[in-house]
């Protein structure tokens, strides 16, 4: 399925996405770890769905993949962000070279995590400032400044 890049803004998931992390965010702030959890993971799940579906345009998918593979590790579930971005690598051609080698970044520090490695060993330096970062919330505007350079 082509989608053009507004309806990628105007998707009802895409919404979803950005309201739940805004929320668990708040509720980062207001001490509620287990809930903040739950949200960044539905947030996840509404941004992979999207990611999955753009074709044809690499930098909204990469955005989207990336954004979506990070709020995985913002719920804790490296496991999922694991699977999430080997999924999206499987389909390589479809991402950015910087996207792909970011998601190949979180995918080993995400597995040194899972391992209970020191994760200063084996993590890259730019899986360690994705680590530090916090994921961008609004996805719209993440996604407008990648299609505009």
């Amino acid at each position: 399925m082509t989608t053009p890049s507004h309806s990628v803004f105007d998707d009802p998931r895409s919404r979803r996405a950005e309201e739940r992390a805004f929320e668990a965010e708040r509720c980062e702030r207001r001490g509620e770890f287990a809930r903040a959890r739950e949200l960044y993971l539905e947030a996840a799940e509404n941004s992979l769905s999207v990611a999955l579906d753009v074709q044809g345009l690499p930098r909204v998918r990469s955005v989207l993949a990336v954004s979506a593979v990070c709020l995985f590790r913002r719920a804790g579930r490296y496991d999922r962000a694991i699977e999430a971005a080997e999924r999206l690598l499987a389909e390589d051609l479809s991402l950015t070279e910087e996207a792909a080698h970011e998601l190949r970044d979180i995918v080993r520090s995400s597995r040194a995590l899972l391992a209970s490695e020191p994760i200063d060993a084996v993590e890259s330096p730019t899986a360690k400032r994705l680590r530090a970062e916090r994921p961008l919330l609004d996805v719209r505007a993440m996604i407008r400044q990648r299609a505009a350079a």
